[in-house]
């Protein structure tokens, strides 16, 4: 927790990522990675939401940052927020229609790490994420096996 604090960003991003691999165990990390949220290096912001996301339910007060950074400029950024919160318990109304355009759109993304997130996401939505069901068939066809497998996984859950 103590190098979450680190003037190094590799470091706070090592950090964070450990805590991430702790998972539900790591709660205690909760006030050091909602910190990390504010960082001004992107990809501290990014680990953080992704620790507060694998710590899940024990991290449901950080909703209110993490849904901040659905408005990051960076689209990895934004995704993994997104998906940090759908980590936290049942989605709201408000998230759902939130997350549907973004993740719908994050499928068509350069980096093949926005695609893979945005496919998981929108399964993690299920039945709610029906309308991006056009979007998804779409990516069927996509380069990356990663993302394809992912967009498989969505299809599945969507349809139920």
């Amino acid at each position: 927790i103590g190098i979450i604090q680190d003037k190094d960003a590799k470091e706070r991003t090592e950090a964070l990522f450990v805590i991430g691999a702790i998972g539900p165990g790591a709660s205690a990390a909760v006030p050091a990675a909602l910190a990390a949220l504010a960082d001004a290096d992107m990809q501290v912001q990014q680990t953080a939401a992704y620790a507060l996301g694998k710590i899940g339910p024990a991290a449901k007060d950080s909703a209110a940052a993490l849904k901040k950074l659905t408005a990051s400029s960076d689209d990895f950024v934004k995704m993994t927020a997104l998906w940090a919160l759908l980590q936290l318990g049942p989605p709201s109304e408000d998230l759902v229609k939130t997350a549907l355009p973004l993740l719908t759109t994050a499928l068509t993304n350069d980096r093949e790490m926005v695609r893979v997130e945005a496919a998981m996401s929108l399964g993690k939505l299920g039945k709610a994420a029906a309308t991006s069901l056009p979007a998804l068939e779409k990516a069927r066809q996509d380069s990356s096996a990663h993302v394809r497998s992912a967009v498989e996984e969505a299809i599945k859950a969507i349809k139920g």
